[in-house]
Parts: structure tokens; sequence; C-alpha cells
């Protein structure tokens, strides 16, 4: 029995759909050949390759040409003050550099009683493990 090419190209088909449009998945069309990528990140700084390749990717396949960059912004989101959210971002990620245990956990398990659960203030966790910058890259597609 001859299976129909169409059973064998469906999933095929679809995850060439999927994947080509989640290349760009942030950007952000408006007029005049611009358009914005925008998304969170953990730390001020961080965000600039991801989206250049987003608007890349969108200005070569959407209007067959190359992204310039406009201008970029970052813009603190968190619920805590940023010096608090910078500050244990940082510790956290030189512990995890060095293979040590972030402050905000020792500090935590110096705490606990004996047989009970470590357990972490909801802001300092969130920060170690938040994204709290929402980072917008404007470009032009020339």
């Amino acid at each position: 029995m001859k299976t129909p090419y169409l059973l064998i190209s469906s999933p095929f088909l679809l995850c060439a759909f999927i994947t080509s449009c989640a290349t760009y998945p942030d950007v952000h069309p408006l007029e005049n050949n611009t358009a914005y990528v925008s998304f969170l990140v953990a730390r001020k700084g961080d965000g600039n390759r991801d989206a250049m390749k987003q608007a890349e990717a969108y200005c070569s396949k959407v209007k067959s040409s190359h992204a310039v960059l406009v201008d970029e912004k970052f813009e603190y989101v968190g619920t805590m003050d940023e010096d608090k959210y910078s500050e244990i971002k940082g510790e956290a990620e030189i512990s995890k550099k060095k293979g040590l245990v972030p402050k905000v956990i020792k500090e935590s398990m110096a705490k606990k009683k004996a047989g009970s659960a470590v357990m972490v203030d909801d802001d300092d966790k969130s920060a170690e493990t938040g994204k709290g910058y929402e980072y917008t890259l404007n470009f032009k597609c020339q």
C-alpha cells in the first residue's frame, strides 16, 4: 500500500514553517522599513547580539535587505530597587562561575533550623533567576 505524499511531507512542512517563523519572534514592524526588537534580559548590556540576529533575519527574509541599527535602550522593569537587583545578579553570576553558593542562599542557610528547608527571599530568588531589563533595539531595513 502506498503512503500518500501529503502525509509524509506534512510533518516536515509544519516543522519548516514553524522554524522559519521562529527566527525573529520579537520583531515588531513599523512604518518606512523600520521595526524594533524588544525582549527581557538579565543584565544591562545583554541582548544586542540576539536582537541583531533577529533584525537581520527579518530584513533579509521580509525586505530582502540588511538591518541597520538606529538606536537601542534598556529599561529596568523589575520590582525591587535596581541597585539591589544588580548587586544580587552580579554576586550570583560570580558565584556560578566559581561554583560557589550565592550569598543570598548562604545567608538563608545560616538562619535555617536543623531539619528545615532552606528558604530564599522571593525578591532575591527572582533577581538571581529573573530578567529585570527590557531591551529594545530600533532598526531600519536598507
